[in-house]
């Protein structure tokens, strides 16, 4: 508005003084209505000039905006391609180490191969639940349901027979005594000879060379996609990513994951105390929903993940929408 004002002003102002000698008023000279109307409308000219900076200032400055954007939307997009070319890298390596893990059978010649060991694993693991949780039975001692689990786990991962493996198990869990180590030695060794006919390969043999190196990748993975950005990717991102991941996995897969989650060896994955909720990864990204209820008897599983959305429930908790705004 008041650019448009200066500029007619500019415009009028010479005619004003030129026709003022036709009202019988006196001025000098020609060049003194020149240097009367260029002192007059200079202020205005320098006033229009000092608008027009200020808007090519603003016009400027829209346009470096809009090339940073376009510079940040591009950088995004690399960062997502990276992201999503590395995962799927990542995703293969999981499948081909699900895919090669094998046990020979007591004869060393038919194999049990990828997802068909985890029930063989899963089977096997309650076993070694069932002595250790005998032996504190048998002598009465309370004793929390996830030190009997990490204990289990401990001899599931290193075996509970022959000297090699026990010796293992005797580092590991000495803290409990040598009487506790002897009675579970003896009960490996029974409950071998009395179940070995069910299981198609040699048991109580250990299992750290399969499951440790599987398990660890599992997790890397999943804390891989985790641990980027919010800025680069978002939590619904994030989540559909990491459900690509599980549709890999059984419910045999998962509920040996829900077992190690409890252990020491497996706190990283949501247990350890220093954990806030963004690295809760089991609760965040629903990695053992699957499980049927009612599958898992020794514990039930949603006592231990109240917040995880499972199959046979039909919302979210209050409490797991509440964190769902929170993560990133």
């Amino acid at each position: 508005m008041w650019l448009i004002a200066g500029i007619v002003l500019i415009i009028i102002t010479p005619f004003v003084f030129i026709i003022r000698k036709y009202w019988d008023l006196s001025l000098a000279e020609t060049g003194t209505i020149g240097d009367t109307v260029g002192g007059l409308t200079s202020p205005i000219l320098g006033l229009v000039g000092s608008v027009l900076v200020y808007y090519a200032f603003l016009i400027q400055l829209e346009a470096n905006k809009m090339l940073f954007n376009q510079i940040h939307e591009e950088k995004v997009e690399r960062e997502k391609s990276h992201i999503e070319s590395h995962f799927f890298e990542l995703l293969k390596i999981h499948i081909e180490i699900q895919n090669n893990i094998k046990i020979n059978d007591i004869k060393n010649q038919n194999i049990l191969q990828g997802r068909e060991v985890f029930q063989w694993l899963l089977r096997e693991f309650y076993e070694y639940f069932e002595m250790i949780d005998d032996y504190f039975l048998e002598h009465e001692k309370e004793i929390s349901i996830k030190k009997k689990l990490d204990m289990a786990y401990t001899c599931f991962l290193f075996g509970g027979v022959g000297e090699y493996s026990f010796s293992f198990i005797q580092e590991r869990l000495e803290n409990q005594g040598e009487y506790f180590l002897n009675w579970i030695k003896e009960k490996f060794e029974k409950r071998k000879k009395k179940i070995q006919k069910n299981y198609p390969f040699k048991l109580f043999n250990g299992h750290h060379s399969r499951i440790g190196h599987y398990y660890n990748h599992l997790y890397q993975t999943i804390k891989y996609i985790n641990s980027r950005s919010s800025d680069i990717l978002s939590y619904e991102e994030k989540y559909d990513y990491i459900k690509t991941l599980r549709a890999q996995l059984s419910t045999h897969e998962q509920s040996l994951l829900f077992f190690v989650s409890l252990t020491e060896k497996g706190l990283q994955w949501e247990k350890a105390r220093h954990l806030n909720p963004n690295k809760h990864l089991i609760t965040k990204y629903n990695l053992i929903k699957d499980i049927p209820k009612g599958y898992i008897t020794i514990t039930s599983p949603e006592n231990h993940y109240p917040n995880i959305k499972w199959n046979h429930t039909f919302d979210n908790t209050p409490e797991k929408k509440q964190l769902i705004e929170r993560y990133t």
